[in-house]
């Protein structure tokens, strides 16, 4: 597991999720939609907005394809 995050399991994951279905209730009341953004990124839209050097300091590799991607910070 990567250092600063853990697994939610039991009570835990239950309570969580409760938590994120009123979140998501209310605010679907209130006329918001729910936006779900994928993991997998291509590098060169934060190398436009941050510059070159974010990409150490992300997890970037290339694809299959040979492509640079990197994960949604």
């Amino acid at each position: 597991m990567i250092r600063g995050t853990r697994l939610l399991t039991g009570a835990e994951a239950k309570q969580y999720t409760e938590v994120v279905g009123t979140i998501r209730t209310t605010l679907t009341g209130l006329g918001f939609e729910e936006v779900i953004l994928p993991s997998l990124w291509d590098q060169e839209t934060f190398v436009q907005k941050a510059g070159p050097e974010i990409i150490n300091q992300m997890w970037a590799f290339q694809d299959k394809g040979g492509r640079p991607v990197c994960l949604h910070p």
